[in-house]
């Protein structure tokens, strides 16, 4: 008998990356580093992260950057680039940079889709490069000034870090902690819950409602743990028994560091939605998940594949987890 490590594969975590981060830090790094012999590329984005765009079909997300001729697809010089880092699968120099960044006349032609509808194609390294990607060029776009004094913000080591013009304050990448939870009953169901949309408007893809797990952000002087607690009491009125962490997945919208748990609410048999986030929350049966992870299930869709809620939910209606959360063992 063995038994199934504790931890899962969560997507987004899995960049093999060298992201130079004590080279970048010496001046003339790009020029160095970056050679006319080296290949390059970048992610194009909208500034706040919601599109990415196509080099072709949904696979070509990343663009070549010409080796000397950087000013033919960048109105901005290369060093002024956000330097990704060096991905070591295929080598090669990534950047991310805005749709202001990009000649009109190169994204003209192309699409600009959501990076939603890309993801799920992509191979684990490839998710967590765009993810890494998505993130970094957000933050920059969300730090264009100084909170201590409203001067303005400049990127230092291409990208890693910036600097107050005015004050010399400096600022590291933010990341948000947050948690997502599959509560399980340990009877055969878990909790499914669709949110609301802007205007308190019930997501939907259709007629079809789009339900997931329960998530939330941690608060301030908060435990990971505490979190769980809290957010599956406000949002469903349930009562968290047990827990289990299962691992960590950042996630670039805009740059969210999740806790992934399964938990245990086997004596809250009824649920009470926070009207407020949540247009309804309910205990579903584990042939019903099974249906919409599938795109069979006549009333609701779930997330798509890429993200941790479908692997935890995969997980437990594959029976690779039991109904309390518990890695089941095999021979």
């Amino acid at each position: 008998m063995r038994s199934r490590s504790s931890l899962l594969p969560l997507p987004l975590g899995q960049a093999i990356m060298r992201r130079h981060e004590r080279e970048r830090r010496s001046e003339g790094f790009i020029a160095r580093h970056v050679g006319p012999a080296a290949e390059s590329c970048a992610v194009v984005c909208k500034e706040d992260g919601t599109k990415v765009l196509l080099n072709g079909d949904a696979a070509s997300w990343l663009h070549p950057i010409p080796p000397r001729g950087a000013h033919l697809f960048l109105t901005v010089p290369l060093t002024q680039a956000v330097y990704v880092g060096e991905a070591t699968a295929q080598p090669c120099n990534v950047f991310v940079v805005g749709e202001k960044e990009v000649h009109c006349e190169y994204a003209r032609h192309r699409d600009w889709v959501s990076p939603m509808t890309v993801l799920p194609s992509l191979s684990p390294t490839d998710h967590s490069l765009l993810s890494l990607a998505l993130s970094m060029k957000q933050w920059a776009s969300t730090t264009l000034f100084c909170a201590r004094c409203g001067g303005a913000m400049h990127s230092v080591d291409y990208g890693m870090t910036r600097d107050c013009t005015s004050c010399k304050h400096r600022i590291y990448p933010a990341v948000t902690p947050a948690i997502i939870v599959a509560v399980l009953d340990g009877k055969g169901n878990v909790i499914m819950s669709e949110r609301r949309k802007t205007g308190a408007t019930p997501s939907s893809e259709g007629s079809r409602a789009c339900l997931t797990i329960l998530a939330g952000f941690v608060a301030q002087g908060e435990s990971m743990e505490e979190a769980v607690l809290r957010e599956v009491m406000e949002e469903a009125g349930a009562r968290v028994t047990s827990l289990r962490y299962v691992g960590s997945q950042p996630w670039p919208f805009p740059y969210q560091l999740m806790a992934c748990y399964y938990a245990v609410a086997d004596d809250s048999p009824h649920l009470v939605a926070e009207e407020s986030e949540l247009a309804q929350v309910r205990w579903m049966s584990r042939e019903e998940v099974r249906k919409a992870l599938i795109g069979e299930h006549a009333e609701f869709v779930t997330s798509p594949p890429g993200t941790a809620t479908n692997l935890l939910l995969e997980e437990w209606v594959r029976g690779r987890v039991d109904d309390w959360g518990r890695p089941i063992r095999h021979v």
